[in-house]
């Protein structure tokens, strides 16, 4: 089970320093990059998601473990959300900001979270 939780952090901080090394520079707008990396880590934790929940069916306690770190990551990624939110300002950004949100709330319903 901690082998389990340790692999999800490490994980999570190699999504986070990928991510932020992949933003720091690019064409887009510096609050779009911010939403696109906050994107992309979602993406990243569905994946992570939907692997936990196959091996959850298969198997017990450090899946559990696991589906817990990925709810508590979620979490996360909402305050990160709502902490760029009076920080957008281009209408790309809104528009991918919003379509984060809408991304976020769907995935939250289909899985009962």
């Amino acid at each position: 089970m901690k082998n389990i939780i340790l692999l999800i952090i490490i994980i999570a901080a190699a999504v986070v320093a990928f991510n932020y090394f992949q933003s720091s520079g690019g064409s887009m707008p510096a609050d779009e990059q911010e939403v696109a990396r906050i994107e992309e880590n979602f993406d990243y934790l569905k994946k992570d998601f939907k692997q936990a929940m196959r091996a959850g069916a298969i198997g017990g306690t450090e899946a559990t473990a696991a589906l817990d770190a990925m709810l508590r990551e979620l979490e996360e990624i909402e305050k990160s959300l709502k902490s760029v939110e009076h920080k957008v300002e281009s209408q790309s950004a809104k528009d991918r900001f919003d379509g984060l949100k809408n991304k976020i709330a769907e995935f939250k319903r289909k899985n009962g979270i």
